[in-house]
């Protein structure tokens, strides 16, 4: 298994020569064949040793060995979970284009490509209907940038933005505001407030415009469906992550653990389809992409990086390869 580079340092780091002894890991190479029978080798020092002589470990030393080894462990199988195969690219059928949070920035990466630093001082992007801009946060401002010509206009204020998401015809831009959700129309800078009452940590619109579905703190971590027309709202479960599917008919729902999803009815809050995680791989921040397929998400371990996930076989493949991406938004387009 290749050992990605950001788990290299942390080895390094970690596993050094020890109060005079030169310590030694084998790691397996499948390139150089078949890994060592052990996963530790100690040699002792040689200019602590003779020949035929035995060098001795008192106790402190063998257990800060023993420490330090167990610590290298625990991070190489954190790396080791997101080692994952890239998106498979077939030129011409299947593209896509990442936007996702790297710090305290929010960077673009076309599937098979490098990441580029959009805007600095944003967070949770999402794409326009018509993938052509997106919609963020940056302080207490709610922004749409055009990815082409990067041009950005602030559409409103708010005292504690944290999540946007766009009606289906790409004229309204709503964003979360505290315990409220409220939504600017991005041509005229007409501000409504749409829904309140819960602290909405994340938020996704129906494809009809009808409904909006929102992670909300309310006694615990809540999915909720909320009807414009009625004004009412109704608990679909317990949980995080809810975006809609791109017809509108399941919504997502992260399990306790991060190690798998459900896909539950829109119209009834029932699991229509689990997707187990592969390889006890943890992920987080789902959001589904414009394709069926295709969710967006993160993993978890060592590194944190965007990933697809396939929503009927839970496949899972890597956008980046940065150690640090999150919460991403994929707009895809295939033939």
């Amino acid at each position: 298994m290749e050992i990605p580079d950001s788990c290299q340092r942390q080895r390094s780091v970690l596993w050094r020569p020890l109060l005079g002894f030169e310590s030694r890991i084998a790691f397996a190479d499948t390139e150089k064949g078949p890994p060592l029978a052990g996963p530790f080798s100690f040699l002792p020092s040689r200019a602590n040793s003779n020949a035929g002589a035995t060098v001795g470990l008192d106790q402190h030393r063998l257990l800060t060995i023993i420490l330090s080894s167990l610590l290298l462990l625990v991070t190489m199988t954190a790396c080791s979970e997101t080692t994952l195969p890239p998106v498979p690219v077939t030129p011409g059928e299947f593209r896509g284009l990442a936007a996702f949070e790297r710090g305290d920035d929010v960077y673009l990466q076309a599937i098979g490509g490098a990441p580029t630093r959009l805007m600095v001082n944003a967070s949770f992007p999402r794409w326009s209907p018509d993938g052509k801009s997106l919609g963020l946060v940056s302080g207490q401002r709610i922004i749409r940038i055009d990815t082409g010509s990067k041009k950005q206009t602030t559409l409103a204020r708010a005292k504690n933005p944290r999540a946007v998401a766009w009606h289906p015809n790409g004229q309204w831009l709503f964003f979360s505001d505290g315990n409220l959700v409220r939504t600017v129309n991005v041509n005229t800078g007409e501000t409504r407030v749409a829904v309140q009452g819960y602290t909405f940590r994340e938020l996704d619109i129906s494809p009809d415009g009808k409904k909006l579905v929102a992670t909300v703190r309310h006694n615990g971590v809540k999915i909720r469906l909320f009807d414009f027309a009625t004004g009412k709202s109704r608990l679909l479960s317990s949980g995080c992550s809810a975006s809609f599917s791109p017809d509108g008919s399941l919504v997502s729902k992260l399990h306790d653990g991060h190690r798998g999803m459900d896909l539950l009815a829109s119209a009834t809050g029932k699991v229509q389809h689990t997707i187990e995680s592969t390889r006890g791989i943890r992920y987080d921040n789902h959001f589904w992409t414009n394709h069926p397929d295709w969710i967006a998400g993160e993993v978890e371990g060592g590194t944190r990086d965007v990933v697809l996930i396939n929503s009927r076989t839970g496949e899972i493949h890597r956008i980046t390869d940065l150690g640090d991406a999150g919460r991403a938004d994929v707009f895809l387009k295939w033939n």
